[in-house]
This record gives structure tokens, sequence and C-alpha cells, in this order.
């Protein structure tokens, strides 16, 4: 109540049921249950730096694949994993949730703060996908 009107939670509800499986929603359910105020200021904190970071490098016509793309990387595919523990079912949704997300008009959009140019998302693709190559 405190981040979203109650438009937006409805509207983060309905795309959640159309993302995530059952399994899925519950582990979520499970794992956010000691989930505190504190803990949503860090996190959303944490979001805020990643993607002020992106808009900074691209801005600043950096490379994805340098030093500070691949931190950006880092970054935000450690968020990604705090969020996911890994579990592929999860990870699935996630990602069907923001393509679902993606797709409303903008003034649709919940969390439009987290939306992205379009020469943010390439540069965003180009930097994970240098990043997870070298983790292998």
């Amino acid at each position: 109540n405190k981040y979203l009107t109650p438009e937006q939670q409805q509207k983060m509800a309905k795309i959640s049921s159309q993302s995530y499986s059952p399994e899925a929603a519950q582990k979520l359910a499970e794992w956010g249950k000691n989930w505190t105020a504190e803990d949503q200021q860090r996190a959303s904190q944490q979001w805020d730096a990643v993607y002020a970071e992106l808009r900074r490098l691209v801005a600043e016509g950096k490379d994805p694949t340098g030093p500070e793309g691949q931190a950006l990387a880092q970054q935000q595919s450690a968020l990604l994993g705090q969020f996911t523990r890994g579990d592929a079912d999860v990870t699935a949704g996630l990602q069907q949730w923001w393509k679902h997300h993606d797709e409303l008009p903008e003034g649709e959009k919940p969390l439009s703060m987290y939306s992205y140019s379009k020469e943010e998302a390439e540069f965003l693709q180009k930097a994970l996908e240098h990043y997870q190559q070298g983790d292998k």
C-alpha cells in the first residue's frame, strides 16, 4: 500500500497470475512471508541504483562489454538471483511477468519507473550476454 496504488496492485496481481505457474507462485508466497518494509526499501534502492547506472552508461556511450557494463551486469544478475533463488520456474515466471508488463500501454504499467528505452534494453542485453559467457 505504501508503494503502489490499489489499481497498480490489482494490475500486478493480474500480471502475476498470467505469468507464474502455481508452483512458482507458491514459492514466491512462501519466500515473501517474512518480507519487511526495510527489505522492500533496500531492494528498491538497489534496483534504483541499477537503473540509474544503466541510464548513465548508455547516455555516456559506454561499452556494455567494458568494465562498467560488466559491473552493471553482475549487479543486476545478483539482484535477480536474490529474487529467483536460482529456481527455474520462478525465473521463467519472472521473464513472463516482465514480458506482460512491457506489453501494457505506457500509462498502465504499474512499474513504469523500471522500464527502459530500446537503447538501454540493447545495452543491458549485450552486457548480460557477455557477462554470462564469462561465467561459463
